[in-house]
């Protein structure tokens, strides 16, 4: 008996909502006052609330069998677009099952969908507008059965394990990056750095100890009499460099940081699709108190265009984070092989810090500056030593690439 007890009071403190244990305390309180004092008003609360109590706990011991299937259209999309989704709710059980409530989270709202009474095998699909109104990686689940009585005394949930993702990607459009335009026309010529071992072929030299048996020409050996071998113009394979700044004080206002997203992601986007190698980084949040960190900076998968765009979808403005000055620092040490470096800040950055921050690189890196801001007309400036462009509008940003490289 005790342990019957024991049960349904944990059972009771598992499933009361505030308004359930609003009425737990006003039935004891009122029998217990009726009992000792004699209060019959007191006494009747108290057999109200005992009595909305023992009908909450009829209206959700009933069983329900759900099987609840989510699916989700179209797991990436940009920012602005149509999504949509559908919850399958499935009387799996043998018998009807009554009225109930399915909660579906999506990120930072919750979808309430109203279940009608099923008959057994019966189905109810519930077809969702997912939230796409800002760029973000948004968990889609799990699903949860609620029951709850009319008053919300009781509530009771059983949730599935199942979790879709949906990508909203930042927007993007078409920029020139390949044979034509201002990033094409920072790269400038080809190395001329000298090797051992590449594909060009660039002059013969003497041999020396240690070089590869297969490079010994041996027609120009049969002519001087002495052994030479061949030495090789050193290939580089085009790499581009995304610098993106989190600082918010690097920008103007949360719409200037998503132009900025916007550029990075359009540029970046455009040469992965071209086939270069792509170095998107952007700079690891600082814990705050914590001043002795060493900035540090995270790349971004960029194995594919979409796997870049997913994981731009998930970027963040920061408090505390590297300045661009230090993004420059860091890439430079640990990022080998760029030829063009692309910057991509905001209104708040000063020219010394653009100019201190692309003297970071070595000689033959074109550096380019990409500026969101939207208070300003589109320009480009020529510096000996960096290329700025100020960019208002995300649609700008093809034309002026294209007009700056004619410049």
């Amino acid at each position: 008996m005790l342990r019957a007890v024991g049960g349904a009071s944990k059972w009771l403190a598992r499933v009361l909502t505030p308004g359930g244990w609003f009425a737990v305390a006003g039935s004891c309180a009122g029998i217990t006052l009726a009992l000792t004092l004699g209060w019959a008003g007191a006494g009747a609360v108290g057999f109200a609330c005992a009595i909305a109590l023992a009908t909450a706990v009829a209206f959700v011991v009933g069983r329900r069998e759900y099987g609840i299937d989510l699916g989700v259209f179209r797991v990436r999309v940009t920012v602005g677009d149509s999504a949509t989704g559908a919850v399958v709710v499935t009387n799996v059980g043998a018998h009807t099952a009554l009225p109930g409530r399915v909660e579906l989270p999506m990120g930072q709202t919750l979808a309430v969908i109203d279940v009608p009474m099923l008959r057994p095998g019966a189905e109810h699909i519930e077809h969702l507008a997912l939230p796409t109104a800002q760029r973000a990686v948004i968990p889609i689940g799990p699903a949860r059965e609620v029951k709850a009585d009319p008053l919300r005394l009781l509530r009771i949930e059983g949730s599935w394990e199942r979790v879709e993702t949906l990508y909203v990607h930042p927007r993007t459009v078409a920029v020139p990056t390949g044979e034509a335009g201002l990033i094409r026309d920072l790269e400038g010529s080809a190395t001329a750095a000298i090797t051992d071992a590449d594909m060009s072929f660039h002059a013969l030299r003497e041999y020396a100890t240690g070089d590869a048996i297969r490079h010994v020409h041996w027609k120009a050996t049969a002519h001087t009499g002495t052994l030479m071998v061949r030495q090789f113009e050193e290939t580089r394979r085009a790499r581009m460099g995304v610098l993106l700044s989190l600082r918010r004080a690097d920008f103007a206002d949360e719409e200037e940081f998503e132009l900025a997203v916007c550029l990075a992601a359009s540029v970046a986007v455009a040469a992965r699709r071209q086939g270069r190698d792509v170095s998107a980084v952007v700079p690891t949040p600082i814990p705050e108190f914590e001043d002795a960190v060493r900035p540090s900076l995270r790349t971004l998968k960029s194995t594919t265009a979409g796997t870049l765009l997913d994981e731009l979808s998930s970027v963040r403005g920061v408090e505390r984070a590297a300045r661009l000055t230090q993004i420059t620092e860091l890439v430079n040490r640990d990022v080998r092989g760029i030829s063009v470096a692309v910057m991509i800040a905001g209104s708040r950055v000063p020219l010394p810090e653009l100019r201190t921050a692309a003297l970071k690189f070595p000689r033959d890196v074109g550096v380019l500056a990409l500026i969101a801001n939207r208070d300003a007309p589109p320009a480009i400036r020529v510096l000996p030593d960096l290329t700025i462009a100020t960019v208002p509008v995300l649609e700008d940003l093809r034309g002026m690439l294209v007009r700056g490289a004619k410049s």
